[in-house]
């Protein structure tokens, strides 16, 4: 009995640990989501140097604002999982990925688009 109480204790402890985990996992695309919503509508902003909203009520403006977002959030995902996986700070591995991330998915469309 004694045996199954451990192990029962074991469990919980292990479904708390994942909790936490799927917490900071949660957290960390909520970043990713909003960073990459923040620069896209940055992008959009300075579009054609009008420094206006004006680009909303066009539908190809959205299209390419949708490219660059896919782009830019698949990039920090991917830096945050393969590049910067060692980091131990939570924080900082978050903030490097929504830089590097950005920056390559960025050049990526930049580099796709007008080759």
């Amino acid at each position: 009995m004694a045996i199954i109480c451990d192990e029962r204790r074991t469990i919980t402890i292990n479904l708390k640990a994942m909790e936490l985990s799927l917490e900071k996992e949660k957290i960390s695309v909520l970043a990713y989501v909003l960073s990459t919503f923040a620069v896209c509508l940055l992008f959009g902003f300075i579009d054609e140097g009008a420094y206006n909203f004006a680009w909303m009520n066009n539908l190809g403006n959205w299209i390419a604002l949708g490219i660059y977002g896919l782009s830019i959030f698949s990039f920090q995902l991917l830096s945050a999982s393969f590049i910067f996986r060692n980091v131990r700070v939570e924080n900082g591995k978050r903030l490097l990925s929504i830089l590097t991330g950005t920056t390559i998915g960025v050049l990526f469309v930049v580099l796709v688009v007008f080759n």
